[in-house]
């Protein structure tokens, strides 16, 4: 699927056969229902070896592709699939590639035990880095299993192959990257999509930013847990750094196929939900964003959520100021710049301005550094911010004459945007 704005159906049973010559390898949204039949016994062994095997097998290699000694024999074969609830299907049909699998485990809801999912990778024999997507896979499916709510599908697939990135299909996703960082994150997003849309069916068409920000969201909760960091600077995506200062950023609530461009159409949909989901995690909490986006999928899974159900669930803890953040952070084009704008003496007290410039809001700190060296934590909230006159939200300091310094947001936890206007004086 190559177009902006990708499928939007029902999920629906699917019974699928596929004819193709033999050495050919064939793979689905479903599970292969007769490998007796297609696959030679050595081969069948490996892949039942995997499927207890938590470090992947390598189920077909490359001297046994090249031996023509994968299928069985016959001018053509039949590949039989069945799978029930998916949203689409797809086939991947190569001669060229070789064969990881491994198993995923993953824990059912309420203490009903274990199950195994398959985890599977198709790939050319050049393309090194792929040996390790199999466990890239595995890491992917247990860490959202456990985020979420348990992967529903019997075996997850990554084929190796044309596209720019990744597409996701129902259990099986198509992906082309480079090293392995590239690769872990790439599948981690594909991988995410398998929770939204392909189970929290959103229009992909028409709201794309619901299930493409939140697999951004979770390709970087993947990276962090795996490496402690993502690759976000300051907790600012890039891309979306670089659109918001160039001026040309387009709102969310857009149709994926109504952009100026696939630049701007990859900012709103895939980065700007990231900083709007950053954004509430400060202000509100790493577990009231979790919180929300479970009990959102748990009450749209077989469903078709909207913007409005989204924001209601996703930004429940947001309570009076849901509306507010959401107007600022999601469907609006501004960002974080605060600043103080201003410092007069007036008698004993110093009166301070603060501004929340770029059109969104956050709660921060002000800190004031004495000369004894005393420093003392003033709070500052982001409805304060937000309902400020234009001139500025003004705090007064008392003890001007002790006054050193002063610095917002002093541990620079917030996604702001100019950073030289937060200190008085200026350096």
């Amino acid at each position: 699927y190559l177009a902006t704005g990708e499928f939007y159906m029902d999920p629906a049973d699917y019974d699928v056969a596929v004819t193709v010559p033999a050495n050919v390898l064939v793979v689905a949204s479903a599970p292969l229902r007769n490998a007796v039949e297609v696959l030679r016994p050595a081969v069948r062994e490996r892949l039942e070896k995997a499927m207890r095997s938590l470090a992947p097998v390598p189920v077909v290699t490359d001297s046994l592709r090249r031996a023509r000694a994968v299928t069985l024999a016959g001018d053509a074969l039949t590949w039989r699939f069945t799978g029930e609830g998916l949203r689409d299907f797809a086939l991947y049909a190569s001669d060229a590639v070789v064969w990881d699998a491994g198993a995923a485990i993953v824990s059912r809801a309420h203490g009903a035990g274990k199950d195994t999912v398959l985890v599977q990778a198709f790939y050319r024999p050049a393309f090194r880095e792929w040996r390790k997507a199999a466990d890239y896979l595995r890491v992917a499916v247990e860490l959202f299993s456990r985020q979420l709510w348990p992967y529903p599908w019997k075996q997850m697939t990554a084929v190796e192959g044309i596209v720019e990135g990744g597409m996701e299909y129902p259990a099986l996703t198509v992906a082309t990257a480079g090293d392995g960082r590239e690769l872990f994150t790439t599948l981690a997003h594909e991988i995410a999509h398998m929770w939204f849309p392909m189970q929290v069916g959103s229009d992909e068409r028409r709201f794309a930013w619901i299930d493409e920000g939140l697999a951004s969201w979770f390709e970087r909760v993947a990276l962090r847990a795996e490496t402690g960091r993502d690759d976000d600077v300051d907790g600012v995506p890039e891309f979306w750094r670089t659109m918001v200062r160039s001026g040309g950023e387009e709102s969310v609530r857009h149709a994926a196929d109504r952009y100026r461009s696939i630049v701007t159409y990859t900012v709103a949909a895939y980065e700007r939900p990231v900083v709007a989901l950053r954004a509430f995690a400060l202000e509100y909490g790493d577990s009231a964003l979790a919180t929300g986006i479970r009990a959102f999928g748990e009450a749209w899974k077989g469903k078709h959520p909207y913007p409005p159900d989204f924001e209601r669930m996703v930004l429940a803890a947001a309570g009076a100021e849901r509306e507010a953040f959401a107007a600022e952070w999601l469907y609006g084009t501004g960002w974080l710049d605060l600043a103080i704008t201003g410092a007069e003496v007036v008698g004993d007290t110093l009166v301070v301005t603060l501004q929340s410039r770029g059109g969104a809001s956050l709660s921060t700190v002000l800190a004031v550094t004495r000369t004894d060296g005393n420093l003392a934590r003033i709070p500052i909230a982001a409805s304060a911010l937000r309902a400020a006159p234009a001139t500025g939200l003004v705090v007064r300091v008392p003890g001007a004459n002790t006054v050193r310094s002063l610095q917002l947001d002093p541990e620079r936890r917030l996604p702001d945007l100019e950073r030289a206007n937060d200190r008085w004086p200026r350096r």
